[in-house]
């Protein structure tokens, strides 16, 4: 399986577009895709903004799929990895949604 971290290294300022709950169309900068467990997710934070989504990521024939995380341990595990990888410094996250962490559902 390609790194994706790697991809992600070799390419500036990648964006996608995701649609909202409230149907808001937002382009967000992908801060990196990742493996948690058994699945892999993507970090996006909207352009001009400070929150995180996290979303599973799939590739397909068709490109890629963006699905919900609706089981909170799935999140937390997901969470604690991006943050992890992606880091912060010590002590300004705890691992728990009141970071400002959304994700679809």
């Amino acid at each position: 399986m390609e790194d994706k971290r790697d991809f992600m290294a070799e390419e500036e300022d990648v964006t996608i577009n995701i649609v909202t709950e409230d149907d808001q169309e937002l382009t967000c900068d992908v801060i990196g895709i990742y493996e948690a467990g058994e699945y892999e997710y993507i970090g996006l934070v909207p352009q001009g903004g400070d929150e995180l989504y996290l979303y599973r990521y799939e590739e397909n024939e068709d490109g890629i799929d963006l699905g919900s995380i609706e089981d909170m341990d799935e999140m937390n595990l997901a969470e604690e990895v991006f943050w992890d990888i992606f880091g912060v410094e010590e002590g300004e996250h705890d691992g728990h949604c009141d970071c400002g962490c959304h994700h679809a559902e």
